[in-house]
This record gives structure tokens, C-alpha cells and sequence, in this order.
């Protein structure tokens, strides 16, 4: 009888314990960073800066942080909409 290979279901990555599940249900980093995502891209939006310069702020860390979370398992389509709006409402 062949024993089965055990499944990991937490990793430490850069000081950051993410948790994956097997079962599709959301991670608790995941409903975390969306919000936070949305979060800093609504404080980008209030900075009075250029075009190109608020593209790099929104690329460098409100959608990094956001979609380093959602790498970890499924997001709700309404959760990623809410994150493109406050990103393009940034950029306006």
C-alpha cells in the first residue's frame, strides 16, 4: 500500500504565513488585501499628481498588495470590479 504525499496547506513567504485552501472557499489574506487594496487606491486618487505618477503608486502598491493575496485562491468577480473602479477612479 502506497502511502499518500502529504499537501501543504500554509507557507511562510517573506514573513507572511499564507494559507491555501483546498476546498474554494476564500483565504483569510485574501479578504484582507482586496480591501486594502481598494483602500490605497482611493488615497492615490486624493493626491494631486500626475497621470503617469499615479499609475506607478497604483502599480507599485495598491495592486501589488492586492493581487499578492488573491494569488492564493479564488476571488469573487464583485471583489476584483470594486478594485479595477477604485483603480481607474484613481487614475481620472
Amino acid at each position: 500500500m502506497v502511502a499518500p504525499l502529504p499537501v501543504a496547506t500554509q507557507v511562510t513567504d517573506l514573513g507572511t504565513r499564507l494559507q491555501m485552501r483546498r476546498d474554494g472557499s476564500q483565504t483569510p489574506l485574501l479578504k484582507v488585501r482586496l480591501p486594502e487594496g481598494v483602500r490605497r487606491a482611493g488615497r492615490v486618487a486624493r493626491l494631486p499628481l500626475c497621470f503617469g505618477r499615479r499609475g506607478h503608486l497604483l502599480a507599485s502598491s495598491a495592486l501589488t498588495s492586492s493581487l499578492y493575496g488573491a494569488a492564493l485562491g479564488p476571488v469573487p468577480l464583485r471583489d476584483l470590479q470594486r478594485l479595477r473602479s477604485a483603480a481607474m477612479q484613481a487614475l481620472l
